[in-house]
């Protein structure tokens, strides 16, 4: 009887708590959850970020731009890093010249902040009698200088100083010829001519280096001025004339003095090597 009575008791208290497990899904259908959302977060551009000194090095060795609390703004290029990324880019520039090599134009491409290249040609053509003897024959000259240029400028400094390397492929040469008849003075001798002619040439592929002044590509006004100093070698100039006589019973004696006069030249031309190049143009800049 009493196991009975301890039976009916169990089963009465788990009656219970399967209602009261019911009445509580029943009532969670009805109550609202509270709204809970995060934070809106926003990604910065990398390039507005502003970093200190202890957490970033400029990568150029300069200063960047500081903000009243002491914060360096960099600004990240794809190429490169630059103190003043707006004055660089992808930039091009022609100019006209003038100088030592003659009058010509040139066109320039900027690879980067340090370096651009530079293609251009000049050209000069001068004659003239230069001599005339008692019977008013004259030696007639002319002088030709006619260049293309391909070079590479280095702004070390990342200013308007560079130095400058490359190559000149030039046709540069001078002849002489004589009317027939001209009196020829060689060696203290005169000798009558009915024909004489002559000439100089020089190296077609010539090395070139120098330094300059202006930025054909860099970021600014659009018209500026730049020069050029530098030397190209050419090599030792070549020289040959001949000559006829107008007797020809001297035609072995002026061919002789005309011989050690050409040697004389040719020893003469061995200092001059070197050719000096001088340009100063006008630049534009797009």
């Amino acid at each position: 009887m009493g196991g009975l009575i301890i039976q009916r008791r169990i089963s009465g208290i788990a009656l219970c708590v399967v209602l009261a497990c019911i009445c509580l899904c029943v009532k969670a259908k009805d109550v609202e959850l509270p709204d809970v959302s995060l934070p809106e977060t926003t990604v910065p551009d990398p390039k507005d970020i502003e970093l200190s000194d202890d957490q970033i090095d400029d990568p150029l060795g300069e200063p960047a731009k500081t903000d009243e609390g002491g914060l360096k703004t960099y600004r990240v290029n794809s190429s490169e890093f630059s103190e003043h990324p707006e004055e660089y880019g992808a930039r091009y520039g022609v100019s006209l010249k003038a100088g030592t090599m003659g009058s010509g134009a040139e066109f320039a491409v900027g690879l980067s902040e340090l370096y651009n290249i530079r293609a251009g040609f000049s050209y000069f053509v001068y004659s003239s009698d230069f001599e005339e003897d008692d019977f008013g024959k004259v030696i007639s000259g002319k002088l030709g200088l006619r260049s293309i240029s391909v070079l590479g400028d280095w702004h070390l400094f990342r200013n308007n100083f560079r130095l400058s390397a490359g190559l000149f492929f030039c046709n540069n040469k001078g002849s002489i010829e004589a009317e027939p008849g001209f009196e020829l003075a060689l060696d203290d001798e005169d000798y009558f001519v009915d024909s004489f002619t002559g000439g100089i040439r020089f190296n077609n592929v010539n090395p070139y280096f120098g330094l300059g002044y202006g930025n054909m590509v860099k970021r600014g006004g659009p018209v500026v001025f730049a020069m050029d100093f530098g030397v190209m070698y050419h090599g030792t100039p070549r020289v040959f004339a001949e000559a006829t006589a107008s007797d020809p019973r001297f035609q072995q004696a002026l061919q002789r003095d005309l011989d050690k006069e050409l040697d004389d030249l040719r020893d003469d031309l061995r200092k001059l090597r070197f050719y000096p190049v001088i340009n100063i143009g006008l630049v534009y800049r797009f």
